[in-house]
């Protein structure tokens, strides 16, 4: 989405630029500073406040950070600008134009300007420090100069003339998000030789805003599933027919490929953000292959991004699917975790996990702070095998688990054969995980029935391997004992939510549900509490 700025904005970059000249930046820089040094130094003005707009009360902040970015008290982003605005099918960040007005609102504004009291215009020196000893800054972000309704291309370091009195405006993008050879910081300096101050200079520090996954408990703008392959007509119309009840659309994509049927496998679909400026949602492109995982490529449109990390690994046995994105998940935000924390899972038997090149770039986000789950005993060894979560009415969270015991009960049985037992335990060890992550209460946890085969595959359509869709859960009904669907209808509606079954059989008989089967863009919740 755009984050539309003050009404006065007409979706032209020259109005946008005299509107913010006359109202948010004075021609004279009135820097209240409270010491007679800073008064004598070039300002680099950023969008510290993080309200999509520059104006003193940034410089009052910059100063009290001291020029430096951080988390919780302020400091500038600007953004991976990996959409597609204007539609020639490659990031708007591998080029070095600014690709029109949309592709401006992607941007992070910079104001640079000479001390009050300069008579003369300077020739000043910009350079961009990334911190890393591996990048150059050139490699990882762009800086624009702009005038008027165009921006040209700096190269770095970059000598520009600024005037006295008036700022000179400057834009940014980044080229890639950050990661592990990259903390997603830069560090903008100037410098100048005035005859009456001497050299003066300046230095300010900005970031490269997260990727961060959305959870599955959001609202739906978008369901993607595909066809092809499979014979999966009736799964489509059930999809379909939820999808007009709640008003987003489905998208389907016809391919050949069995794999391509697992929609939810192919792409994790997160979110990036500029505040007060731009949103964009950013597909994390799965790798399981030559020829695979063209679904992701395909979305890549204005407000679409698209990122790739990590090469395929070739795993074999019973760790194949490891790297498959519905081995990847995130909670619901929380008063401690504000943006969820991501979960995948971990095959304590051998030691694979999800591809480490992948947790590397989500650890280098630094705000869902990944954890692993255990799904030694499933055969797929997925996270949404075991768990999704779910939002009521209210806007409470609930986890739904894939529960043993739940099943043994429901169905009668009353006792757990010992692989069943087994994987009880794992589930609840599990369970004690994202309690501990996510601080969810044992009133948030609901235990649906689901019974396991000796190697690991659900002996009818797993509740756990749901797909909640703007307040309905859809649930696969395949071999799905009478009373387990009652069982189930009781459960979920006790919760305010609405329940669907859905003939998944085609799924369940490859090997997964409607979870896997599909994929959604979804409504981001706040970044940073704006």
């Amino acid at each position: 989405m755009r984050i539309p700025g003050p009404s006065a904005h007409i979706c032209l970059l020259f109005a946008f630029t005299l509107h913010q000249a006359a109202q948010a930046m004075p021609t004279t820089i009135e820097q209240q500073s409270p010491t007679a040094n800073t008064s004598q130094q070039i300002l680099i003005r950023t969008d510290a406040d993080r309200n999509g707009t520059l104006d003193s009360r940034d410089d009052a902040l910059q100063r009290n950070l001291n020029g430096t970015f951080d988390w919780k008290r302020g400091g500038a982003f600007l953004m991976a600008n990996l959409d597609d605005d204007d539609q020639d099918g490659t990031p708007d960040a591998s080029d070095d134009v600014v690709n029109g007005n949309e592709d401006f609102w992607d941007l992070a504004e910079i104001e640079i300007a000479l001390p009050r009291g300069t008579s003369q215009a300077l020739p000043i020196t910009l350079t961009i420090n990334s911190g890393s000893d591996e990048l150059e800054a050139a490699q990882l972000i762009r800086l624009f100069q702009c005038s008027g309704a165009s921006c040209e291309s700096l190269d770095l370091p970059a000598s520009v003339v600024i005037g006295p009195n008036t700022p000179t405006r400057f834009a940014m993008e980044a080229k890639r998000f950050a990661g592990p050879d990259w903390d997603g910081l830069i560090t903008i300096q100037a410098e100048a030789q005035d005859r009456s101050l001497g050299i003066i200079s300046a230095q300010s520090q900005m970031r490269v805003s997260p990727w961060l996954a959305i959870s599955d408990a959001a609202p739906i703008k978008r369901l993607y599933a595909a066809t092809g392959a499979y014979r999966n007509q009736p799964f489509l119309g059930g999809l379909g027919a939820v999808a007009k009840a709640a008003g987003f659309g489905l998208v389907t994509r016809r391919s050949p490929k069995w794999q391509d049927m697992w929609v939810q496998d192919t792409f994790e679909m997160g979110h990036t953000v500029l505040p007060g400026r731009s949103s964009m949602h950013v597909v994390l492109n799965g790798v399981r292959g030559e020829g695979l995982d063209d679904y992701g490529r395909g979305l890549l449109a204005p407000q679409v991004g698209f990122v790739q990390i990590g090469l395929p690994r070739g795993l074999t046995g019973g760790d194949t699917w490891a790297d498959w994105m519905g081995n990847l998940s995130v909670s619901p935000a929380t008063a401690q975790h504000p943006h969820g924390r991501i979960y995948y899972g971990e095959n304590p038997r051998t030691g694979i996990a999800m591809h480490p090149d992948i947790l590397a770039f989500l650890r280098a986000q630094e705000l869902q702070k990944p954890f692993a789950l255990d799904t030694s005993f499933l055969v797929i060894k997925h996270v949404d095998e075991i768990a999704s979560f779910i939002t009521g009415p209210q806007g409470q969270s609930y986890l739904v688990v894939a529960s043993p015991v739940t099943a043994a009960t429901v169905t009668g049985d009353g006792s757990l054969l010992p692989h069943e037992a087994r994987a009880n335990r794992i589930i609840e060890d599990n369970v004690r995980r994202i309690q501990a992550a996510s601080g969810l209460h044992e009133g948030q946890i609901i235990r649906v029935p689901v019974t396991f085969s000796p190697g690991g595959a659900s002996s009818w359509s797993n509740p756990a391997n749901s797909l909640f869709a703007n307040g309905t859960l859809i649930i696969g009904k395949t071999n799905m004992p009478a009373q387990v669907q009652e069982v189930l209808k009781d459960q979920i509606e006790s919760l305010g939510v609405g329940v669907f079954f859905i003939d998944d059989s085609v799924y369940q008989n490859n090997g997964g549900n409607v979870h896997c089967a599909t994929n959604a863009m979804r409504v981001p919740g706040p970044f940073l509490g704006h």
